[in-house]
């Protein structure tokens, strides 16, 4: 590409070629990613790296949450749990900034509380889903309310077992625990 296009050129078009593949690797938020996907998203990390510090020099900041969205599921469950939390928080500071369309927001806000409350960080995951729930509520968003399971989650690690409770999340006996989503 650089031989052919101006480097800044082939930049976003790297980029843009990568923000689309991940988007269509990324599957169904509750499905198990194909082993092909996985398999693109282990081998491909460099490239991943570079687009997502192409998008981050971008003035919009849209792109940048995407891919955080598209790399998110791959991340939380092959992925560098450091890496992908400090990506997808940036991508959020930039797009609560720019107002990036809420329901982006929303999706990326609970990956991010996802990552924290499984790196043990339960206050920014709390935090987290609080401000995901907010977006939701106040952009009337469709859909019910997200983020109970990670809200609950977050409270019971935190003590709050009454809270956790109210949100539909019952201890087991041999410390296992169940969640039902509420509203």
């Amino acid at each position: 590409l650089a031989e052919h296009d101006s480097r800044e050129e082939a930049r976003r078009r790297h980029a843009a070629y990568f923000l689309a593949s991940a988007e269509e690797r990324a599957g169904e938020e509750f499905v198990d990613l194909p082993r092909d996907s996985v398999d693109w998203f282990a081998a491909e990390q460099d490239n991943l790296r570079a687009a997502f510090d192409w998008f981050h020099d971008q003035p919009d900041p849209e792109p940048e949450l995407r891919f955080a969205i598209a790399c998110g599921r791959f991340w939380f469950h092959y992925g560098n749990w450091n890496e992908a939390r400090r990506r997808l928080e940036i991508a959020l500071s930039r797009a609560a900034e720019a107002q990036t369309d809420a329901e982006l927001r929303v999706r990326a806000t609970l990956r991010a509380s996802v990552l924290s409350w499984h790196q043990g960080d339960y206050v920014a995951g709390k935090t987290l889903v609080e401000e995901a729930r907010a977006i939701h509520t106040q952009h009337k968003l469709p859909g019910y309310l997200p983020g109970s399971i990670s809200l609950a989650v977050s409270e019971w690690k935190l003590g709050n077992r009454e809270r956790a409770m109210e949100l539909g999340f019952r201890g087991r006996p041999g410390g296992r625990r169940r969640a039902v989503l509420s509203a």
